[in-house]
């Protein structure tokens, strides 16, 4: 199942294999400026995986060390610096870095946050400011200190806070078909995909 819920700003993906039920929750926070991604699973202990880190980007650095992962570099047609840092997280299980990766097993939840900038600034002429590291590791360094719950709490009050400020009622009566199909069989009308799109 996949499911973007709007009232709270999140990505959800779950599914079952093997009678292991997987779930992953995504959110992008603005009060703490990271992107945060959650993986749980029932019964414990059965998420296994590592994290890696790829870019399009020709001459960048990835470094692991203590669970987060370093990707670092300069875009090469104007020479903006830019870096993102991922943490990775476990309780149960264990974890592992490698030179470039972070491996985890037999966990029962994994926590992966990541921060990330650029020396870009918004000053004429140059519009170059300082390297990103420091700012982006002081970003990762708050949002890690912060217990998951607090993190997706802080998202969700600042999201509610704007999208709340409106809503298009069109009495339409619930439905619990896909969007997908709901967009394949519309035919011109269609209270629940057309009040899904005004909220979207």
């Amino acid at each position: 199942r996949r499911e973007l819920d709007l009232d709270e700003g999140m990505a959800r993906v779950s599914y079952v294999c093997d009678g292991v039920t997987y779930n992953r929750e995504y959110f992008v926070s603005y009060p703490d400026k990271v992107m945060v991604l959650r993986l749980t699973c029932s019964p414990a202990g059965n998420l296994d995986g590592t994290v890696s880190v790829t870019t399009p980007h020709s001459g960048a650095s990835i470094t692991a060390s203590s669970g987060v992962i370093t990707l670092s570099g300069a875009v090469a047609s104007n020479s903006m610096a830019y870096e993102a840092q991922f943490s990775v997280a476990q309780v149960g299980g264990s974890l592992a870095t490698g030179s470039s990766t972070v491996t985890f097993s037999n966990a029962d939840e994994v926590t992966i946050i990541m921060a990330a900038g650029t020396d870009y600034e918004n000053v004429h002429p140059n519009y170059k400011g300082s390297h990103p590291s420091a700012a982006v590791t002081s970003t990762l360094n708050t949002a890690k200190a912060k217990a998951y719950s607090v993190l997706r709490s802080a998202h969700v009050a600042d999201y509610q806070g704007l999208y709340n400020n409106v809503e298009l009622d069109l009495n339409a009566t619930p439905s619990q078909v896909p969007t997908d199909q709901l967009l394949s069989s519309y035919s011109g009308a269609d209270r629940n995909l057309e009040e899904l799109f005004f909220q979207y």
